[in-house]
């Protein structure tokens, strides 16, 4: 199958509580994207090849930046206009035996189309034409296996793994042009998890982040906390073990019983 779509979506705009304070913007105005998709999707070999493609194009007009102010006042404006051009693909194999792979990856160039409007600039956010988004990730992807076990009497066991990898990116924009924008790390994290299924019923027992990464999610200056002269973040789950019980009911929804160490 070959398709394509065009969509659009917007969010309101809205009055600053702090507006007309410090030279803080009354409000601010509606933000707004238009998107292009088109893509493939297509099974193959008697069904055990799954592939599906995608390139799109964003473009977003008057988006909402939330903005920091010396003084410790926080409030949303426009910052111009910006732009997100990609490629996605995901592929799936089920060669038989109960076994089943699967991979992903995507590349995303999301960037200012236009410097920063004055508004921004004074208020503390500063960016140029071709800068990137914060927290776009230009490079990202990952891969799966999982292995169904027959035992006896209707128990299926599995037992699988994935590997995650997330590209570099760049925190909030700078707050003038002498300042230089957080870069936050690549990381990769290793999952495995292994269980049982019978009829409704799964026990899942999981070992996530197994190598302990301290992949960053989130980064701030730490003006927002009183202090200056650094940054702090905010990190993935550490290492976990857990283990799951959980039941499908065909008309109720399902229910779960989840312990994690």
């Amino acid at each position: 199958m070959v398709y394509g779509r065009i969509a659009s979506g917007y969010r309101i705009g809205g009055p600053n509580a702090n507006g007309g304070l410090n030279g803080i913007p009354e409000g601010y105005k509606p933000d707004k994207t238009t998107n292009f998709e088109l893509g493939v999707k297509g099974e193959f070999l008697e069904h055990r090849l799954n592939i599906d493609a995608s390139v799109y194009h964003i473009s977003w007009h008057d988006f909402q930046v939330a903005v920091l102010t010396p003084q410790f006042n926080y409030f949303l404006t426009n910052a111009g206009d910006a732009e997100s051009n990609g490629v996605e693909l995901s592929v799936q194999a089920r060669p038989g035996m109960g076994l089943t792979i699967s991979a992903q990856a995507s590349y995303n160039d999301a960037k200012l189309t236009q410097d920063m409007p004055a508004d921004a600039v004074r208020a503390g956010s500063f960016g140029l034409n071709g800068d990137k988004l914060p927290y776009s990730i230009p490079w990202s992807g990952g891969f799966a296996v999982n292995q169904d076990i027959p035992v006896t009497g209707g128990w299926t066991g599995f037992v699988g793994g994935a590997v995650t990898y997330v590209g570099r990116r760049r925190g909030e924009f700078a707050s003038d042009a002498a300042s230089l924008r957080p870069q936050m790390s690549a990381y990769t994290m290793l999952d495995l998890r292994a269980g049982v299924r019978f009829n409704s019923w799964l026990l899942n027992l999981y070992l996530n982040n197994v190598a302990n990464e301290r992949g960053v999610v989130g980064v701030w200056p730490t003006t927002v906390t009183g202090v200056t002269g650094g940054y702090y973040g905010t990190i993935i789950q550490p290492r976990t073990l857990g283990l799951s019980v959980s039941r499908n009911f065909q008309r109720y929804g399902s229910a779960r019983l989840t312990v994690y160490a």
